[in-house]
């Protein structure tokens, strides 16, 4: 358990130097204490997690809320051992775990995206475990038109409240409040036909414009990565970023285009 408790250090120590909020942080320290982690070797994790599940495939880790345990199998997978803590820790054993806001039946997968973004800020790593490269763009877009900090971010995730509210919804896009939801609802649908990735473009862009951040470094360069993720054009407005090997292809390339050097 030693390499277990070494990646909880971690998460405590990244929580008590971003969260900004002492309270919280003592209730998330109650949680740790009353933490229940149970380490399995390879067959006794494969039965519960194919019972559980029928899957054949399973991961290093999971929590199960219904006995609110974390259970691991590979203890040097470092990554999955303080993503599923994370699941459990944000845990307020009633209607919200992190961003699923059972209440209202949405959030699963910006849950997801929220704790794989939690993770690399504590593991130091851009990756995090992400499913794909759109649910870490989308989630960074999310971020930046909603101009938002890690330390908000960790508050809404752990607090026990419901975390969509009419504040944040407005904040998200006065214009049109519902588009909040609406947006994490259809991120809800990311593994299924409904499932509209032009959509979440239009949602994000629209807010972007309404609160001025649509030039934003940050954003800029996560939607370039979400329409590179499906094959699909930025919008137009957004020019595409052109990797250049030597300093004299310049000049067919044109001064307007986003720009790299490799020399």
């Amino acid at each position: 358990m030693d390499s277990v408790n070494e990646q909880i250090n971690r998460i405590d120590s990244y929580l008590k130097k971003e969260l900004g909020d002492s309270k919280l942080y003592e209730l998330i320290r109650a949680r740790i204490e009353s933490l229940n982690i149970k380490v399995l070797d390879g067959a006794s994790f494969a039965k519960l997690y194919k019972d559980l599940t029928q899957s054949n495939d399973f991961p290093s880790g999971f929590y199960r809320r219904s006995d609110e345990t974390v259970y691991i199998y590979r203890l040097k997978d470092n990554t999955t051992i303080i993503h599923e803590i994370i699941h459990a820790l944000s845990d307020n054993k009633e209607d919200k775990l992190g961003l699923n806001q059972y209440s209202n039946g949405i959030g699963r997968m910006f849950n997801e995206m929220a704790t794989c973004y939690i993770t690399s800020k504590i593991i130091g790593s851009g990756n995090g475990g992400f499913y794909s490269k759109d649910y870490h763009s989308a989630f960074k877009m999310f971020l930046s038109t909603m101009k938002m900090e890690d330390n908000e971010l960790l508050q809404l995730f752990f607090q026990s409240e419901n975390w969509i509210t009419d504040e944040l919804k407005t904040r998200f896009n006065k214009n049109n409040p519902e588009a909040l939801e609406e947006l994490i609802t259809m991120y809800d649908k990311r593994t299924t036909h409904e499932f509209d990735k032009n959509r979440i473009i239009e949602l994000l862009e629209e807010s972007s414009h309404v609160n001025g951040t649509e030039n934003d470094e940050r954003y800029v360069e996560n939607m370039i990565q979400y329409c590179d993720s499906f094959d699909i054009k930025p919008p137009d407005r957004i020019k595409p970023r052109i990797t250049i090997k030597n300093i004299s292809e310049i000049s067919s390339t044109g001064l307007d285009s986003w720009i790299s050097i490799d020399t």
